[in-house]
């Protein structure tokens, strides 16, 4: 129960940072890395920037959130966990 409501809370604070986004001019840390392809397995590569710049490494857990307008957006699993433990302080 406690998992869904930080991943619930998560969720909300990705719409906030989306919805503000979307209204300023200045992309505060937003960085665009490319394109990817789907391939034949249903997965996706994530580019090589995006690899260097976020510090994500093979292995990594990384979530998967769909925020409408067909948009997914992925989090690293342990940026999460560290947002679940501010609140839950």
């Amino acid at each position: 129960m406690r998992l869904i409501v930080v991943l619930f809370l998560l969720v909300c604070l990705i719409k906030i940072i989306y919805t503000s986004a979307m209204t300023k001019k200045e992309k505060n840390g937003e960085q665009f890395y490319g394109t990817t392809t789907l391939d034949g397995k249903g997965q996706v590569v994530i580019p090589t920037e995006a690899h260097k710049s976020m510090g994500i490494k093979k292995g990594d857990k990384l979530l998967a959130f769909g925020m409408g307008y067909d948009m997914l957006v992925f989090s690293k699993l342990s940026k999460v966990e560290q947002f679940a433990s501010h609140f839950a302080g």
